[in-house]
């Protein structure tokens, strides 16, 4: 029985959200594309605070069957032309095959221009976005806020082998939407990059995989929507939970982007977003969506969306000496009590940082935070 609760506490301890999943039930061959542009450049996303983002690309296969690894394609050659005559040269990461980035630190892009994304497979299938352009309302950013709340949640009861609502105490994050001065109507879309520090429950304060800083792109693994004219409004962006969220125990920040799009870029997102929410993990995941690629020379299916947008961020810190209630750190406790069971599987964490699960996890500070923060 001891080992079943195990289990229990690794699914709550260490959960993660999906987002979305471009897998589509669809025999011919296919491919996925993951784009956007942006009018900040790399050193300006600096400024959120963070170590920066170059504009990148992402190519999968489809395939058939869901829940199963990406198939990432490799040796593309992709290209953004704009409406000047400009091309710029994506290059692929070699050790994230499939993802190619924009490596110049100061493109952006430009109000009065259009682009267009190109993209050669290495055996001559080609594909090619319609030219689009950046929407020209008001993008200003407000002030984040948060308030305690519960919220429900299922969970699976592992002796009973059903799936339960448990109700979690937590806070709901949200973002003033400052009024549009304009009054003209307006598609935002937000998502979302959690950070935060992580310390192994079975090491000593000076064993260097004591303390960790880890990103994530499972957390928070979502976008919010909204269209509207006036602003003026509150909008809620997430939950966090603060029991058993061992991300939270030490500093926990996300770095919130917000975009303001074309119509049709929120309509994908919007029936993507009411796909993915029909079901569950093993439901028919997400088809039909609209795209603005087109396959030129071949009969490959195109899934995704190329867009430009027009981006403000900010980063948000939680305070927790803001609540009204003391956040207690779990962490050494549920290693101390699973940890030397006969199975440990899924506890190496509590030995070392470094290998914290769903994450990229350093023993060493990035760089904006080594220049706000110093090394501890």
């Amino acid at each position: 029985m001891r080992k079943i609760w195990f289990f229990l506490i690794l699914a709550v301890l260490f959960a993660c959200n999906e987002k979305y999943d471009f897998n589509i039930k669809n025999k011919e061959k296919g491919i996925v594309v993951e784009a956007s542009i942006s009018d900040k450049s790399f050193m300006q996303s600096l400024q959120i605070p963070s170590d920066g983002r170059y504009f990148s690309v992402s190519l999968t296969e489809t395939n058939d069957v869901d829940n199963i690894r990406d198939v990432k394609i490799s040796g593309a050659k992709v290209t953004l032309n704009d409406s000047e005559g400009n091309s710029y040269t994506y290059t692929e990461e070699l050790l994230r095959p499939g993802m190619y980035y924009l490596k110049d630190d100061f493109f952006k892009a430009e109000s009065e221009l259009s682009y267009q994304l190109i993209i050669e497979l290495n055996t001559g299938e080609k594909f090619e976005s319609t030219w689009e352009a950046m929407p020209q309302t008001d993008n200003s950013i407000g002030e984040v806020f948060f308030e305690e709340t519960t919220q429900d949640e299922y969970i699976f009861e592992p002796v009973s082998g059903q799936k339960v609502i448990q109700n979690f105490k937590g806070l709901n994050v949200g973002i003033e939407v400052p009024v549009n001065p304009d009054g003209s109507e307006r598609f935002l879309l937000w998502d979302f990059e959690p950070f935060f520090t992580f310390s192994a429950g079975l090491l000593d304060v000076d064993h260097p995989n004591k303390f960790c800083w880890v990103s994530t792109e499972e957390y928070l693994k979502y976008t919010e929507l909204q269209q509207d004219k006036k602003g003026g409004f509150r909008k809620d962006l997430f939950f966090i939970k603060t029991e058993l969220n061992e991300r939270i125990y030490d500093y926990f920040s996300v770095a919130i982007h917000q975009y303001n799009v074309t119509e049709d870029y929120y309509t994908f997102w919007k029936d993507l977003n009411g796909q993915r929410d029909k079901g569950g993990l093993y439901d028919q995941p997400p088809f039909g969506l609209y795209t603005n690629f087109t396959a030129v020379n071949n009969e490959y299916s195109c899934n995704g969306y190329f867009a430009v947008v027009e981006e403000a961020y900010t980063r948000w810190e939680l305070d927790k000496s803001k609540l009204s209630f003391v956040v207690e750190d779990l962490t050494e406790f549920y290693c101390r009590l699973y940890f030397f069971d006969a199975d440990p599987e899924g506890l190496d964490a509590c030995l070392n940082c470094t290998v914290y699960p769903n994450g990229v996890s350093n023993n060493y500070p990035p760089d904006w935070w080594r220049s706000k923060y110093g090394t501890r």
